[in-house]
């Protein structure tokens, strides 16, 4: 890995980099952010999901060499905590969307998604219990 790096030390630190790069930004200009990554990253929503669940697998990968998917996936509720919280600012508008996405049918990428999270919760608890 680069500069002599765990694969899990250099997970950590690009995510840390990029946190605060990002709230550097976007303290001086937000409207960067939005232009320069928001934007094309969620107009280019296929791509962007393909190149996340790549991601995803490969960290998942490297995580899996270190920890077990229980840790990983205590570490998985936290963040779900992080993400809600920040979210909660912005609840009228999030409830909105997530009104709009209940009232469509269950596209492909929902599928893949809600099949990931079934088979990374079975084998959680077949590890838990089992």
């Amino acid at each position: 890995m680069p500069f002599g790096l765990a694969p899990i030390e250099f997970i950590a630190t690009v995510l840390a980099l990029v946190v605060l790069i990002k709230i550097i930004v976007i303290i001086i200009n937000k409207k960067i952010w939005l232009d320069k990554v928001a934007e094309p990253v969620y107009k280019n929503s296929k791509a962007s999901s393909v190149v996340l669940i790549i991601l995803a697998l490969v960290i998942l990968y490297y995580l899996l060499q270190e920890l077990s998917i229980i840790q990983i996936y205590a570490v998985v509720a936290f963040s779900s905590a992080l993400i809600g919280f920040g979210l909660m600012r912005y609840s009228k508008e999030f409830l909105q969307t997530i009104r709009k996405g209940c009232s469509k049918k269950l596209d492909s990428w929902s599928w893949v998604s809600i099949i990931i999270f079934v088979i990374l919760s079975l084998w959680v608890l077949n590890n838990i219990f089992f």
